[in-house]
């Protein structure tokens, strides 16, 4: 059964209240360790996430977004956007967000076991 990383779960509140910086605060624990390190799977797809909110966050900071929408609409926002650069440079959108190797990625256990 594959499972994913979840470090915000719904007893923490709603996730569309919550802010970018929320949720790299809640990842931050999970994230001491490089990804070349040999560890549990679960650390180091918490580590992948901790990058891409850092991506998420300087994309929100440059849009005044940061500190204004949530999380999930500054995503949103990215990706669109990550859409409409497809556009521009003639790149296949389906072929960027095709998930390649994201499932085995999250076969091996989750942060709550």
């Amino acid at each position: 059964m594959s499972t994913s990383t979840q470090v915000w779960s719904t007893e923490d509140g709603a996730v569309d209240g919550r802010g970018i910086d929320d949720a790299l605060t809640l990842l931050e624990p999970y994230c001491d360790t490089s990804l070349t390190e040999v560890g549990d799977s679960a650390r180091q797809n918490a580590r992948r996430a901790w990058h891409a909110a850092i991506g998420v966050r300087a994309y929100a900071e440059e849009t005044g977004a940061a500190h204004q929408e949530s999380a999930r609409t500054c995503m949103s926002d990215l990706l669109n956007d990550m859409r409409h650069l497809c556009d521009a440079l003639a790149i296949d959108w389906d072929d960027v967000v095709r998930p390649y190797h994201y499932s085995e990625e999250i076969d091996d256990g989750d942060l709550a076991d």
